[in-house]
């Protein structure tokens, strides 16, 4: 996941449900990824993302990231699922699933290396509701919002197996670095 936001955007400009045609899909496959030099393209790996809805505040993280992974669609680059929020908290008893993550957002967001004080886009839909997208608040609660909201990108990517990572540790405050 990008460390830095690309910009505030919009999900879609109409109500949408598919990622794969969504404005901000076709933004970060085609116009981001051709800003690139040569370089940056070869260490990324055309890959699949896990785009399924999720119902509201679900309770079981199995079944979440189960849902999450039942339609998978192929690019070089996507956004964070909601599961991938929840699981970079290192509180799991009080935030291992979406509706403890709810219910404890004030202190679950701050253990989690993906606290950033934005709005930003998730790329996992709500279930029920074919014009919200889940978005994570500046506040670190797990929103629903519809498409047409703008809100910080933070884009994510597979790299090559190839690609060298020349410093950092992984963590919030020192992130890895690459050749």
């Amino acid at each position: 996941m990008k460390i830095t936001s690309i910009g505030n955007m919009q999900w879609h400009d109409s109500i949408i449900y598919d990622w794969a045609t969504s404005d901000l899909n076709i933004y970060l496959n085609k116009t981001y990824y051709n800003q690139l030099n040569k370089d940056a393209k070869n260490q990324i790996i055309f890959s699949g993302f896990s785009i399924g809805a999720v119902e509201y505040l679900n309770n079981d993280m199995s079944t979440l990231i189960s849902n999450e992974n039942s339609i998978i669609r192929s690019s070089n680059i996507a956004l964070p699922t909601v599961s991938e929020y929840i699981r970079t908290n290192r509180n799991k008893n009080n935030c291992g699933t979406m509706r403890l993550f709810n219910n404890n957002y004030r202190s679950c967001g701050s253990t989690g290396w993906m606290d950033n004080n934005n709005d930003w886009w998730a790329i996992t839909p709500v279930y029920d509701s074919p014009s919200d997208i889940y978005s994570i608040s500046s506040n670190d609660a797990i929103d629903r919002r519809n498409a047409i909201y703008n809100c910080s990108v933070f884009p994510v990517l597979y790299l090559s197996s190839d690609t060298q990572i020349t410093g950092g540790t992984g963590t919030k405050s020192d992130p890895y670095t690459i050749e």
